[in-house]
């Protein structure tokens, strides 16, 4: 949800404290933040570098940081159930926000509230958004509320959609893949022959959040006449002053910067997509997927190739993952799994799993990484481990990807080659 009802590698010293409470929630202390969690504490303790490894990418944005009494932190509640979130608000006297709210900001306190979310990749988007949301609020508006709903979640959903790769984080990034893909959604809505961008920017239309990340992410373009634009644009909403007073300068000519921004969007869309959940884009052509039975994500376009460097984990840790081949829906694909110096192709034909070819490989103990690759050639797929040629399969042309069973793996170096449909 919202504020209330409606690229850095950083060192921390974490300090880990119990409480005594009967949620069993422990107290992280950073250099800004405390966070409150009954989160698992490695997660808690990552979680607590992320939002620590933000404050300076903020800092930035906004020109300026929330200026803290000494020793003070700002305070985050992080949940694994809705009810633990609900009962913490209550605790706090105040009103809870309605369903579906997964965070909540509220400036009075200038507490964050969140609960776990679907998948690892939007629990720590949404506390990034609503970590924002506090940053905002504390540095750059007294702690009041500006006028515009665009503009208050237009930044916080710019902002939030991020790569982490467990180091270093990056702000401001289209994600290679995401549950709600907001530059698609952003995309369908705004190319309408009818949308009416001057209205949604002086708010006399509602709009939706995936407009308002598409227009805060246009108008945050990397060149200095964007940039000094925005500072303009983002003074005069920070002063609570309405958009509407500012029209002209923020958008121009609306038809015509509508169809800049839908240019731009065409050429800003994340490329892959979830089959099931729990993928994430941690860097440039560097995925992790996770999951207790066989998971995939697959591009959005027909590929003539698709080829990943699979990381191999530590030793002991069982694991069997490779490429998704050939898709149709998720009870009709072909997938290639390798483990241990074996790979075999699998078939899911209206549900049912078919079991294909399959065959050893000589495996290279020194190795770190498995290049896998496919390549489609005159309607036959040949499929590469380490650049050798295992089998060659009768296959049209398909989305592909990556796929996993029961582990949690990370591919680096994912390419592909795209066709036509």
């Amino acid at each position: 949800m919202s504020y209330f009802p409606t690229s850095i590698v950083l060192c921390l010293l974490i300090g880990i404290s119990t409480s005594t409470s009967a949620q069993a929630t422990k107290t992280y202390s950073g250099t800004h933040y405390q966070l409150k969690s009954d989160f698992p504490v490695q997660e808690a303790q990552e979680l607590l570098l992320v939002i620590e490894s933000a404050w300076p990418l903020l800092e930035e944005f906004f020109g300026k940081a929330p200026k803290l009494k000494k020793n003070e932190k700002l305070t985050v509640f992080l949940f694994e159930k809705y009810e633990s979130f609900n009962r913490q608000i209550l605790k706090q006297k105040v009103t809870p926000p309605g369903p579906g709210a997964g965070g909540y900001y509220w400036p009075p306190l200038k507490t964050v509230f969140q609960y776990r979310q679907p998948t690892v990749y939007y629990t720590r988007q949404l506390l990034i958004h609503e970590c924002v949301h506090q940053f905002h609020f504390l540095s750059s508006t007294k702690n009041h509320t500006p006028h515009d709903a665009w503009f208050i979640e237009g930044i916080t959903e710019y902002l939030s959609r991020h790569q982490w790769d467990g180091a270093t984080l990056v702000l401001g990034a289209v994600p290679t893949i995401s549950l709600k893909d907001f530059p698609a959604r952003a995309l369908k809505i705004m190319s309408h022959p009818d949308y009416d961008l001057g209205a949604m920017v002086s708010s006399m239309n509602q709009s939706d959040r995936a407009e308002q990340w598409a227009l805060v992410h246009w108008l945050c373009r990397p060149n200095k006449k964007a940039k000094k634009k925005w500072a303009k644009i983002s003074k005069h909403l920070n002063d609570l002053k309405p958009a509407k007073t500012l029209l002209r300068q923020i958008i121009g000519n609306s038809k015509k910067t509508k169809q800049e921004i839908v240019a731009w969007l065409r050429g800003h869309q994340e490329p892959m997509k979830q089959v099931f959940n729990q993928w994430e884009g941690r860097a440039k052509q560097h995925l992790r997927g996770f999951a207790g039975v066989v998971s995939m994500c697959r591009t959005k376009k027909h590929c003539q190739s698709f080829e990943a460097q699979l990381v191999i984990p530590q030793l002991g840790t069982p694991w069997r993952g490779g490429l998704l081949l050939h898709f149709i829906d998720p009870k009709n694909y072909t997938v290639l799994l390798v483990e241990n110096g074996r790979w075999k192709i699998d078939i899911l034909r209206n549900g049912a799993w078919i079991p294909s070819h399959k065959g050893i490989f000589l495996v290279n103990k020194e190795a770190k990484g498995l290049h896998l690759a496919a390549q489609q050639r005159k309607k036959k797929l040949q499929i590469f481990l380490d650049e050798t040629m295992i089998v060659e399969l009768p296959t049209t042309s398909s989305p592909m990807g990556l796929c996993l069973d029961n582990c949690t793996l990370s591919f680096t170096s994912v390419r592909w080659t795209a066709t036509q449909p």
